[in-house]
Formats: structure tokens, C-alpha cells, sequence
């Protein structure tokens, strides 16, 4: 069988291409070739044999471990020459792969009642209604609730914080006996504040701190009773949920709460003596709309 080697730049540094057979012959495959090899190939070329072998009406390539035959019963020897500088042309400089775009991961999406700047440190200020009431004590008669109006402010970081508040209740009249007495109550607070956002869009937070309230009384229809005013101390806890839209810094609120005076004032009334006290215990419950600009985390 006749081999032929040739060479494509020159017998001592270029590759070649070996052949059997004349159709195609090893300058017509080398000529076709040259214009589509650029220096990547010509290194994978010398790394491997380059073969073209004329079997008949077929003819047979091989390059850099690929092997392929093709039928070509008319033998066109030019057009054989061009098929096998195609083939070898892309087994030995395979068209690269395309890359996938780099995406960078960009910073996560705001929650709702999130700061779109980022910043950590959050303000709120909230408006709302109050109801109370405080469990009927032996010989006091008092109304089944005490309604009144709020506001709030409170101020932190991440998911912690501090409030403070202040509101009055609508005027009640309480009964000692037969001794009915005026009674108006002025609640303020300061408390440390912790909340968490659950559900994507509700927000549970918690407080825990002190309650202080301007009592204001008088007796009604006794002269033996001077209107009198006290500041009550005591301790508070409440829970509250919140409500953030998908799309606004202001949000419905609800809570509820407890307040505890260690201390209630006495009532005296001329020989009467001590008639009764106010309340040790109030629960209660406030809802409203508040306004935030920073982060619900």
C-alpha cells in the first residue's frame, strides 16, 4: 500500500500528514488545511498522528484520537481533500465552549418595613387608641372599661430598642360603697423593646419596663373629699404584632398589655376612715398605625 508523509511547513519542524492511497493525496489535504490552522492546533498536531487513508469508495480520517469514515462512491478527490481539512481542522483547534455570564450576587431583597438603605439603626412613631380595665376589688363598683388615645416613639438597632409613651383615659366614676369618686387615669411608660419578623410580613415585638400614671380624683357631690393627685409607679409588660404592607413605611399595630402598682392610694373620707384603694392590676389593649423608617429584622 502506498504511505505518503508530508509535511506542512517543512520536513524537519513542521507536522504531518500521513497518508494511504492518492484520493485524496497528501498535498491536496495539506493545502486545503493550512489556511484553517492557526499555532493551538499546530501544537495538538505534532502531538498526535494526522491520517487519511483511501479506502475505495470511502475514505477514512483520523486526528488527535478522533476517527471518522465517509462513503464517496465518485471518489471526487478535491472535495475528499476538503472534508478532511475540515475534520482535522476542528479535532485539533475544537471551537471553544461558551462561557456562562458571571452573575454577582446582588444584596438580598428588603423585607417589608425594611430600610432600603441598609442602615441598622431604626426610628418608629405610632398613634393610637387604649382601652383598660382593672379587675373589680370588694366594695368598688367601677366601669366595665376606661378608653382613651396614645403616642408613642421608640428608638433602636437590629432588633432591639427602647420606647417611651404617653396618652390620657376618658374620666370614670367609681363607687366605694356609696361614695362615688372621679377617677382619671394618665399612663406614660419607657420600656426596652425587642421584636422579630415572622411570616415575611408580621412583626412580633415585646416590652418590658416601667408605668407611670398621673391619678387624678375627686369626689363627686362630697365636700369631704378634696380633689387630690398622684403619680403611681409601677411595672409593665406587653406584646404587640405588626402588620407591614409590602410597600410603605406605615403599618397597623396591635397589642396588649399589663400594668402592676405595688402601692394603690388610699381613699379617706372625713369620719369614714379609709373607704377603698385604687386598682393594684390593669390589662389592657391599644391598635393604631405606626410609622417606621428603618429595618423590621
Amino acid at each position: 500500500m502506498f504511505v505518503a508523509l508530508v509535511y506542512l511547513v517543512s520536513p524537519d519542524t513542521g507536522p504531518a500528514i500521513e497518508t494511504s492511497g492518492s484520493c485524496p493525496s497528501a498535498e491536496q489535504v495539506s493545502a486545503t488545511i493550512a489556511p484553517l490552522l492557526g499555532s493551538s492546533a499546530a501544537r495538538r498536531w505534532a502531538e498526535g498522528a494526522v491520517r487519511v487513508d483511501d479506502l475505495g469508495d470511502r475514505f477514512e480520517l483520523a486526528a488527535a484520537g478522533q476517527t471518522r469514515q465517509y462513503l464517496d462512491t465518485a471518489r471526487d478527490c478535491s472535495e475528499r481533500a476538503r472534508v478532511a481539512a475540515v475534520f482535522i481542522a476542528l479535532a485539533l483547534n475544537p471551537p471553544a465552549a461558551p462561557t456562562t455570564p458571571r452573575v454577582e450576587a446582588g444584596p438580598p431583597a428588603a423585607a417589608p418595613g425594611a430600610n432600603a438603605g441598609g442602615s441598622a439603626w431604626w426610628v418608629r412613631l405610632a398613634l393610637g387608641g387604649r382601652i383598660e380595665h382593672s379587675p373589680t376589688e370588694d366594695g368598688r363598683s367601677s366601669p366595665a372599661a376606661s378608653l382613651g388615645a396614645e403616642l408613642g416613639a421608640a428608638l433602636g438597632k437590629r432588633a432591639f430598642g427602647v420606647s417611651v409613651a404617653g396618652g390620657a383615659l376618658a374620666p370614670t366614676v367609681v363607687t366605694f360603697g356609696s361614695v362615688p369618686v372621679r377617677e382619671q387615669r394618665s399612663p406614660f411608660r419607657v420600656a426596652a423593646v425587642v421584636r422579630q419578623m415572622v411570616g415575611g410580613r408580621f412583626e412580633l415585638g415585646g416590652e418590658l419596663g416601667l408605668s407611670v400614671v398621673l391619678l387624678r380624683l375627686r369626689g363627686e357631690d362630697l365636700d369631704t373629699i378634696d380633689p387630690a393627685t398622684r403619680l403611681e409607679l409601677g411595672g409593665r409588660a406587653a406584646l404587640g404584632l405588626t402588620l407591614w404592607p409590602l410597600a410603605s413605611n406605615w403599618a397597623p399595630f396591635l397589642a396588649i398589655h399589663g400594668e402592676y402598682f405595688p402601692r394603690p392610694y388610699e381613699f379617706e373620707v372625713g369620719p369614714l376612715g379609709r373607704i377603698g384603694s385604687t386598682n393594684r392590676l390593669w390589662v389592657g389593649a391599644s391598635a393604631g398605625v405606626s410609622w417606621q423608617n428603618g429595618p423590621a429584622r
